[in-house]
């Protein structure tokens, strides 16, 4: 899937604040920018897993952090 897809579904379990959904598309986000090297994406992705997973207060920020990782190299390419 390409990562403006990605992006969308994102985005839609956002707003629903369906975190059940958003944890493993996020999960999968961290996985494949890992494997294609881009470690600002890998680093903000994985940060915000980590949040959702742990029910942390400021999970949201961290969502925040990784939609602007999401398009600055959408921005870029």
């Amino acid at each position: 899937m390409r990562l403006p897809d990605e992006k969308q579904l994102i985005e839609a379990a956002f707003k629903t604040k369906d975190l059940e959904k958003l944890h493993p598309l996020i999960h999968k986000l961290h996985g494949g920018a890992a494997y294609v090297g881009t470690p600002r994406l890998q680093k903000t992705a994985r940060a915000c897993e980590q949040a959702i997973k742990q029910n942390q207060n400021d999970w949201e920020v961290h969502y925040f952090a990784l939609i602007e990782a999401i398009d600055h190299l959408l921005s870029t390419t």
